[in-house]
């Protein structure tokens, strides 16, 4: 599907709307860097993305690594970080599904996903 974004724009000319698959597959690989957003023009959710990613695998890995040191649980190193990582992981999985299936989604200049 091509349209016209703004006709009064010397450099507008047609755009081609993003793809449904491409998006589902970038949030299922790459969704914890924020890669469906950014694809999408979506930059200000992709960075929250990454940062929220951050955070995430950061604390929660650190609670883990911090709880191995005192030996309420046993976790080696990599494990603390991995399973928050997972986490994160598996829920971007889930949400990639939702490109596939969900037929009212936009890009970041309103088109519909084709």
């Amino acid at each position: 599907m091509t349209s016209f974004i703004d006709p009064q724009k010397p450099k507008s000319g047609l755009y081609r709307s993003k793809s449904r698959k491409t998006a589902a597959l970038l949030c299922m690989l790459l969704g914890f860097a924020g890669a469906h957003d950014f694809y999408l023009g979506y930059k200000k959710n992709g960075l929250i993305n990454i940062i929220f990613t951050l955070c995430f695998v950061g604390i929660i890995g650190t609670v883990m690594l911090v709880l191995n040191l005192t030996h309420v649980i046993e976790w080696s190193i990599p494990g603390a970080y991995l399973l928050p990582f997972a986490a994160d992981f598996l829920f971007h999985v889930g949400y990639g599904l939702r490109y596939l299936f969900k037929d009212s989604l936009k890009d970041g200049n309103g088109v519909f996903l084709r």
